[in-house]
């Protein structure tokens, strides 16, 4: 009797083991299926703190019309989150925003300001911040914005079948105008909402046919003022490899002048479409 209690218990035990093994490979699949949520941090929370108001801005547009295919796609992010870094000094905000197939599927993903004072005449009248807290928020500040790419360029994230660059670059010139020091793409540059600019492999896109799609820009009111504004991207002819042909050398240099024109007309400067 004694025996087969115990044996009973092993079996009952061993089906306990491989049903609990078979649930935690199931969460562990969700998991892997689930997209990475955009960590908590609170808009503006370091801006309030250091008492800015109306700060300078730096703007990050990462492009999701494609899903983020291989780890060359990934350092192009992160070269343009390392420039973004570089370029919001103490007291500016940088805003992260994703490109997809129309400006009102655009998803913030970070808007804070780094911590300090801006530099200027009023810092003058001021005090200067603690610097208990700068060593606490400056870390704090970089990790938030880190972790925001890494979830902008998560493989899982849904993909869009279009992009609408120039139009989330004109809403945020509007929007911004007079404040945006700095615009930094992580983007192919493949425009896909305004006119179709996914040329095959050796086809061109001659003058002719820039200048149409620059008249029916300036037309839409998608030519925005983006004076002095240093502008880079990264990178034409790079992502998403997987879902379309490499551009000839030809086809993608026609692509980075249609850019080039198109941020020369909106006052924009340096601009730099790697």
């Amino acid at each position: 009797m004694m025996l087969r209690y115990v044996a009973a218990s092993v079996m009952v035990l061993s089906c306990a083991l491989t049903v609990g093994d078979g649930a935690a490979a199931a969460q562990a699949r969700r998991n892997a299926q689930t997209p990475a949520a955009v960590p908590e941090h609170e808009d503006g929370k370091f801006c309030k703190f250091y008492g800015v108001a109306d700060p300078k801005m730096v703007v990050l547009m990462i492009d999701r019309t494609l899903p983020v295919t291989n780890g060359a796609d990934r350092e192009d992010a992160q070269a343009a989150m390392s420039l973004a870094l570089e370029l919001v000094g103490p007291g500016q905000r940088l805003r992260i925003v994703t490109i997809r197939e129309d400006i009102g599927s655009s998803k913030k993903l970070f808007d804070d300001c780094r911590p300090g004072h801006p530099a200027g005449i009023a810092s003058y009248f001021i005090s200067p911040p603690n610097p208990d807290d700068l060593r606490v928020d400056q870390p704090a500040f970089i990790s938030a914005v880190k972790a925001a790419v890494a979830a902008g360029v998560d493989g899982r994230l849904p993909q869009s079948p279009q992009s609408a660059i120039i139009s989330t670059i004109a809403a945020v010139g509007r929007q911004f105008q007079g404040r945006l020091v700095g615009l930094i793409l992580a983007s192919d540059m493949i425009e896909g909402r305004l006119a179709d600019l996914a040329p095959t492999p050796d086809s061109r896109l001659d003058n002719r046919t820039r200048n149409g799609l620059l008249e029916r820009a300036a037309e839409l009111g998608q030519i925005p003022r983006l004076d002095k504004v240093r502008v880079e991207s990264f990178k034409v002819n790079q992502w998403d490899r997987k879902a379309r042909p490499i551009l000839s050398d030809d086809t993608a240099k026609d692509l980075r002048d249609f850019w080039d024109d198109y941020f020369r007309l909106a006052g924009a400067g340096p601009v730099k479409i790697n």
